[in-house]
């Protein structure tokens, strides 16, 4: 009888998984918490995003043109393209190896709040 049942739920699981694969794909729109920002300005790069980037990440030995860091962050492309490893490693908090900057404190809440909204604002290179 037990061997019955999980040979039934198997057939039942593959069964509907296969159909579940097979209808039409619904794009869903989805909001990521942590990009929510209130953002009254728009930001501009070389004002705001890029000082704070080569102030507190491209510091030599770290995510400069050593690559020391396994990221270059230079210039607006290479900030631009790796804008979401940024936005991960400087919310992950203060204490995980993850954190950034590295052996310093987390960024304030403002400054986070600058990188979210440039990213939700379409990252200009303004």
């Amino acid at each position: 009888m037990k061997i019955f049942f999980i040979v039934f739920v198997f057939f039942v699981s593959v069964k509907y998984g296969l159909v579940s694969c097979t209808k039409a794909k619904v794009p869903v729109a989805v909001t990521v918490p942590f990009l929510t920002a209130e953002c009254p300005d728009t930001l501009k790069f070389s004002e705001t995003i890029e000082p704070l980037i080569l102030a507190n990440c491209a510091t030599s030995g770290c995510h400069d043109a050593s690559n020391a860091g396994g990221y270059t962050l230079t210039t607006y492309e290479q900030i631009k393209d790796n804008s979401s490893a940024i936005l991960n490693s400087i919310t992950v908090g203060t204490g995980s190896p993850l954190s950034m900057p590295y052996l310093l404190p987390q960024l304030d809440g403002g400054d986070i709040q600058k990188v979210k909204c440039w990213i939700n604002q379409g990252k200009l290179n303004n």
